[in-house]
């Protein structure tokens, strides 16, 4: 697999010389571009309608219960709160607005950014969906899928 280099966000430049941010994503937490501050959302809360509390239990619900909670459930993945954002930038177009977020070097192997993952899982403002987007990152920055390398 040929690695390849990280593009550059806003030159589409190889970077050199730059960094990988992980910064917070969301106004409502803080400035956007800062330091990570909490993981977005990996699970919807159990918001029930008041016209009609779907049963959680799929076993004792009813059909069209069962069919109100996944729509609910694909609502609420549709609008999520993303709190975390990942970006590469090289040492040119980085913007100050990104100085206080978190940086990870530029490395061009699929492994090392694998171990940069594993790494931040142990961050509390790291969440499961945090890091599924994060390890797809590496891809994205490329152009690609990951399911093109299968």
């Amino acid at each position: 697999m040929n690695d390849g280099p990280w593009i550059c966000q806003d030159c589409k430049q190889p970077i050199s010389n730059g960094a990988i941010l992980v910064f917070n994503s969301n106004s409502s937490l803080g400035a956007i571009g800062s330091y990570p501050i909490a993981a977005s959302p990996d699970e919807a809360l159990d918001v029930q309608s008041d016209a009609s509390a779907v049963t959680v239990d799929p076993y004792a619900a009813t059909t069209s219960e069962v069919n109100e909670r996944t729509l609910q459930k694909l609502q609420w993945m549709l609008s999520r709160p993303v709190n975390i954002g990942f970006t590469a930038y090289c040492s040119n177009c980085a913007p100050a607005s990104h100085s206080q977020a978190y940086s990870i070097p530029p490395s061009q192997s699929a492994v090392s950014w694998l171990a940069w993952v594993i790494h931040l899982h142990e961050k509390t403002w790291m969440g499961k969906e945090d890091l599924h987007r994060m390890a797809d990152f590496w891809f994205y920055n490329r152009g690609r899928r990951a399911g093109e390398y299968l």
